[in-house]
């Protein structure tokens, strides 16, 4: 398994680089981590609790941006296709629906009527089949 970016801080074999980090403090900001050769100490680096992420390049967050941008384009393309097909849908269930009103119509069902309800089912479903709905 591979280590995170605080165990190679720790270990002293964290790239040269800008990071996102989290101070002991709870606060967040960037940090530029480099090799010393030997001398001194930096103070700041004690107060650092996790390192989190490197700062992307100008170029990389141009090519983030770009790529997130195309991302939402096509998950609101996704979205504008299944909003159609939905509308295709009730369109169709709407046909459908006064196909089978009109055919109920036709047989003279009321939901009031104190007929047997398995001959008017029958007779409900063979006029809705006439209709042609499925």
């Amino acid at each position: 398994m591979s280590k995170t970016l605080t165990e190679q801080w720790k270990d002293g074999e964290l790239p040269e680089d800008t990071y996102y980090v989290q101070f002991l403090c709870g606060r967040y900001g960037t940090y530029q981590f480099e090799q010393f050769k030997g001398f001194g100490f930096d103070n700041d680096l004690a107060y650092i609790k996790e390192v989190l992420a490197p700062v992307p390049s100008y170029v990389e967050y141009l090519v983030l941006s770009e790529y997130k941008k195309l991302e939402k384009d096509a998950i609101q393309n996704l979205i504008n296709e299944h909003i159609a097909d939905a509308s295709k849908t009730i369109e169709r269930l709407k046909e459908q629906l006064a196909i089978a009103t009109k055919a109920l119509e036709d047989i003279g069902f009321s939901l009031w009527d104190e007929m047997d309800c398995r001959y008017c089912a029958k007779k409900a479903l063979k006029a809705i089949k006439k209709w042609g709905v499925k």
